[in-house]
């Protein structure tokens, strides 16, 4: 009998006469369970791999026996249980029978209620007083409902005449894809393509509620009069986590997955295995495989005896060919990873614009699929960026070399020596010798900082800056009898002043970056490390003091004792103080003021015109227009962004809305960059109780980042779906494993461009001065923790690409709170572009002058809005990162700087960004077309 209408057919026919129906291969309608699967063996060749005799069907067909339901409807010469014109429930007019099959009976239908035809689909008669059966019915109602799509055969309701359930479906007046590949063979070319990205679309939106098809066959495909694809009959569909192991094998043989014929697993690949056999079908009208047998599906499978389609259809397009071959890989991971993949590696067109253009939000999967894995910049590009990379940086660092503080400060120490000296200098005078905790660092001194710049000429304070007296940078020692835990536990370093030095034999001292001792302070006590002076020994305490002079690069011959007019930073039962000048500080008047308590030192310090109380205030500068309209733009845009976006995310998780997954990976990305920083650039203490309150401090900042990250993910990620979905293409695939994209390598290669030439523009603006004869600006700031050792600087490393995830997200978060209220996109990245550059004038832009701060500020900002816009958030954070390792990160030319690798390493990831990405972004292309093709 023919497994599709059911009518009694001779078993010397080909085709059932009635409906066409092939009778020839394993299974070609036939839905069942193939049986287990016995371990494989190759035969010798010429052996017929048929099944035995015994096992199969008078008509040659070998699945009939082992499947359940393959018998359908009633007996031979029976008649239809429902005749033309019969009524049921009052709402259903019967118009004919449409076919039978494994799975069931279907009828047309008029709904009377509705006014409308529509598809009746019963269970067949044998099968209906079996429960697994109904359940399995009734659940490909669930299960098809789940899916809404127009290239899905839509489920209307469930019903039941007489005890008989049955299924309204929507009516498709067309014939299946079965019957149209036995009519008129393989479809032409362009039209095969149209069908195959329809039917791609179908399976995608069932994948993406989670429902695998597990029975896609051209028999279970419909096209309506218009060409238009539906995917029918979901009895054996079902979520992916929900099917039984033993179910693995349910379906038709003929189009099972070598995974699923052996009864290891069933997945979403699975479903693209049996669409790789159906767009074989389609575009060259025959079988992928000719096997007769479930024994010969396995042994085709195995040793792959599958022809290419270019082998039965030379004139098909060389990447359909590569497309259908990678489909039907025997290792599902080879296969493509989602049925978006499938269709976006199909010629011409664009799903993402196809579903833009229909009005759809195009899923996670879409994005990630669209574009292909084609090579995303030409050679000539690609080196190009490569090498406006290679010599923007330079340029920058020559800049950086002139107009930044470390730079222009003399470093002949590294921090290690310099820590050394301190010690070894504790030592010298008798403190510090019972401390168990020491730590050091680096900090610019603001007031001595804005004496050298009030100097009247570029060479004096050029000789100001060299002689580091004043110190514009100094270096600081602590040494403490206790852990030098910060009062707050989420501060991750000790400073000068934090932990505060009250406890007894604590110590603080300050050098110039040369080693010159500038102040110093201990914290006495009842019992000191020194040794106990005689008041009459004025000789030991000349010695005691004339180290300290030492130590600060000073003739204390050259100095005159005064009576003393600072009071010591702590108790002292003896205060002393020196006027006089140093050598190469010519006319400029020193004091020295130091005490003492117990015969021990307990501070010393050089006071010049540049300390604090030294000599009056200056009168405080009026605001400009250009300062109170960047603190109005820092004070009130950056909230107000983070706080519609809390709301945005909000609304879109009580919707359903959103990207969870890909929140959910930021978060977590952003938790591990802040515990990583943490780790190796905090302080950390032997004292569980000191460790433990530090440890919940950093677990909680991590989390409250990632829960703010994650936040702004949700409130921006439907959005720019809808929007523009090209922004979040890169973040997708990254997100699906694919961390050798074309695209991720385009995004380095841009970003690495883009972070590099807003560096160079930060560093330009510190030539205008020269231009246009005004005062000099302060000398480019640096991320100063970064210079206290390796953990500083990489620790800063890890912060800055936080920083960097958090900018690209602002900016993202900026423009989709405009698109809101303004449609055109274009405009709002206009407006986004004018605020955004007030942030960066007030925080990188120092003229005081607002046409200027505003003009540079949109030569920061829109490299980096277009980077965003056009190519998405991973391009952007990139740029950002690159940006803010260049222009924060000490970095310079000179060997003999002790950051020197530091600057290295900074350098060596922005090549390596750039590099890496245009090797990455050529995809499997050739990196220099035909020359390397030629080599």
């Amino acid at each position: 009998r023919c497994p599709t209408c059911s009518d009694t057919v001779s078993e010397r026919e080909a085709t059932c006469p009635r409906c066409g129906q092939s009778l020839e291969g394993p299974g070609d309608s036939v839905t069942g369970t193939a049986p287990r699967p016995v371990p494989p063996s190759r035969p010798p060749s010429g052996t017929d791999q048929r099944t035995p005799a015994a096992s199969r069907t008078p008509g040659g067909r070998s699945f009939s026996g082992q499947a359940r339901g393959l018998r359908s409807g009633p007996g031979p010469g029976a008649e239809e249980r429902f005749a033309p014109g019969d009524l049921l429930l009052e709402r259903y007019r019967i118009v004919g029978l449409l076919g039978k099959g494994g799975m069931g009976e279907v009828y047309r239908a008029d709904d009377l209620t509705l006014g409308q035809p529509v598809a009746l689909k019963f269970l067949p008669v044998v099968l209906q007083k079996q429960d697994d059966w109904r359940e399995r019915f009734y659940n490909e109602a669930r299960t098809a409902r789940e899916v809404s799509h127009p290239a899905v055969c839509r489920v209307h309701d469930v019903g039941e005449v007489d005890g008989q359930p049955f299924l309204s479906m929507e009516y498709v007046d067309g014939e299946d894809l079965a019957s149209l590949i036995r009519r008129i063979g393989r479809l032409p070319g362009d039209k095969a393509t149209e069908i195959a990205r329809q039917l791609c679309a179908g399976v995608a939106a069932a994948h993406d509620k989670g429902v695998l098809h597990r029975d896609l066959k051209p028999q279970n495909i419909m096209l309506d009069g218009r060409g238009k694809v539906r995917i029918t009959d979901f009895g054996l569909a079902g979520l992916a986590e929900g099917i039984d192991h033993d179910d693995v094998r349910s379906g038709t043989p003929a189009y099972m997955s070598p995974e699923q014929l052996r009864g290891q697993e069933v997945t979403k690949r699975s479903d693209i295995f049996a669409l790789g056999l159906v767009l074989y079908e389609l575009f060259t009208g025959k079988r992928a495989f000719a096997a007769k047998t479930i024994d010969g599906l396995r042994h085709s499978h195995q040793y792959r005896e599958l022809a290419p389609p270019a082998d039965v259809v030379s004139s098909i397009n060389p990447r359909i060919n590569a497309l259908i071959l990678k489909c039907l890989d025997s290792d599902p991971s080879q296969r493509p990873a989602s049925a978006f993949a499938v269709a976006a590696a199909l010629p011409g067109g664009d799903p993402l614009a196809a579903a833009l253009a229909a009005g759809e939000t195009p899923s996670p999967e879409l994005v990630a699929a669209s574009g292909g894995e084609a090579a995303t910049v030409t050679p000539i590009a690609g080196a190009a960026l490569v090498l406006f990379t290679i010599v923007a940086l330079f340029i920058a660092l020559l800049l950086a070399d002139r107009f930044r503080l470390v730079a222009r400060v003399p470093m002949p120490l590294s921090f290690a020596a310099l820590d050394d000296r301190a010690r070894t200098f504790e030592r010298a005078v008798g403190v510090g010798g019972g401390a168990v905790d020491h730590a050091s660092g680096f900090s610019v001194a603001s007031s001595p900082l804005a004496w050298i710049l009030a100097r009247q000429t570029d060479a004096d304070r050029d000789v100001r800056f060299k002689q580091a007296r004043p110190a514009a940078v100094t270096f600081w020692h602590r040494s403490s009898p206790k852990d030098l835990a910060p009062m707050d536990a989420r501060t991750k370093q000790p400073a000068p002043g934090d932990p505060p030095l009250t406890d007894a034999g604590m110590t603080l001292t300050f050098f110039d970056t040369t080693g010159r001792l500038i102040e110093f302070a201990a914290v006495p006590g009842r019992d000191t490390d020194a040794t106990r002076r005689d008041a009459e020994g004025t000789e030991a305490q000349r010695d005691l003091w004339k180290r300290f002079f030492d130590a600060a690069g000073l003739d204390m011959g050259a100095f005159t004792p005064t009576p003393s007019l600072w009071a010591p930073r702590f108790f002292a039962d003896r205060r002393l103080a020196w006027n006089g000048s140093a050598a190469d500080l010519p006319g400029v008047p020193l004091r020295i003021e130091a005490a003492s308590f117990n015969e021990s030192p307990t501070s010393f310090a050089i006071v010049g015109p540049w300390s604090p109380g030294a000599a009056p205030p200056p009168v405080a500068a009026t605001a400009t227009t250009a300062d109170l309209v960047s603190v109005i733009a820092s004070a009130i845009i950056v909230p107000l962004c983070l706080t519609g976006g809390v709301l945005l995310a909000r609304r879109n998780l009580q919707r359903g809305r959103g990207d969870r997954r890909g929140a959910l990976a930021l978060g977590a990305t952003v938790f591990a960059l802040t515990i990583a920083e943490w780790l190796v650039g905090a302080t950390h203490f032997l004292n569980l109780r000191s460790e433990q309150a530090r440890v919940g401090a950093a677990l909680s900042g991590a989390l409250f980042s990632a829960a703010i990250y994650g936040l702004l993910y949700l409130a921006i990620e439907p959005q720019i779906r809808r929007v523009r979905p090209q922004m979040l293409v890169t973040w997708s695939r990254v997100m699906g494993g694919r961390l050798r994209d074309a695209s991720l390598g385009r995004d380095l290669l841009l970003g690495a461009a883009a972070g590099v030439f807003c560096t160079l523009v930060t560093f330009a603006h510190y030539l205008l001065p020269q231009w246009f004869g005004w005062p000099a600006f302060p000398p480019a700031a640096t991320h100063i923790v970064s210079l206290a050792g390796a953990g500083g600087a990489a620790g800063a490393i890890f912060g800055r690409v936080s920083d960097a995830l958090l900018m690209s997200l602002i900016g993202g978060a900026g423009l989709m709170l405009l698109r809101i209220v303004i449609p055109d996109l274009r405009l709002c990245a206009a407006i986004a572009t004018v605020i955004f550059a007030f942030l960066a004038a007030e925080g990188q832009i120092v003229t005081g002058r607002l046409w200027l701060d505003l003009s540079i500020g949109v030569l920061l900002v829109l490299p980096m809005l277009l980077v965003i816009m056009r190519y998405g958030f991973v391009a952007g954070a990139v740029a950002f990162a690159i940006h803010f390792f260049t222009k924060d990160l000490p970095t310079t030319l000179d060997t003999a700087r002790p950051y020197f690798a530091t600057g290295l390493a900074v350098i060596v990831l922005t090549l390596a960004c750039a590099i890496l990405g245009f090797v990455l972004a050529r995809g499997r292309a050739p990196l220099f077309g035909r020359l390397l093709d030629e080599a």
